[in-house]
């Protein structure tokens, strides 16, 4: 549109130009005056475009994207974290199909990230049940009580996931 504008407001200052100069030489005043009164307005509709404020053009498809709230970011982030996490606890167990979880949560570490903590259960090498054990995963990777070092374990469970001591 603006294009339009500065198209059309450059023919008619040509257009007005020439013809207020050729006015003037044939002593017709008043018409030359009026012409110069066109080149005047063409003029402007040239410059004008320069001093408008310009709209951003917004593709369509982002036009009618939703819009996503913080919470459903977060909300978001925590499943995955959850998922993530499940998977990771899985493939620690002896038979990964057999877990079952509880006391899940995702806890915001200070990185910005998300660990997702609780507690899981599996087949062992007899077919039964082992006891819950506490877990951790950040990411692909998962920490399982008693599987891994137990002293670096109980302190990044204890950072990261901030619950009780459940043996006091």
């Amino acid at each position: 549109m603006v294009v339009i504008f500065a198209i059309l407001g450059f023919l008619l200052f040509v257009s007005g130009t020439v013809h207020a100069i050729r006015a003037h030489a044939d002593g017709r005043e008043n018409y030359a005056t009026a012409c110069g009164a066109f080149a005047l307005f063409g003029l402007g509709l040239v410059i004008a475009p320069m001093f408008m404020k310009r709209q951003a053009v917004v593709p369509e498809a982002v036009a009618a994207a939703p819009v996503v709230s913080e919470f459903e970011v977060k909300q978001a982030a925590k499943m995955v974290a959850r998922q993530m996490g499940e998977a990771a606890v899985r493939n620690a167990l002896l038979e990964p199909s057999s877990a079952r979880f509880s006391s899940q949560m995702e806890v915001l570490a200070q990185g910005g990230f998300y660990v997702a903590c609780g507690m899981v259960t599996g087949r062992n090498s007899f077919g039964g049940f082992a006891p819950m054990k506490r877990y951790y995963a950040i990411g692909p990777s998962a920490m399982v009580e008693g599987v891994e070092h137990d002293a670096a374990f109980e302190n990044d469970f204890r950072s990261y996931c901030l619950l009780p001591d459940p043996y006091r």
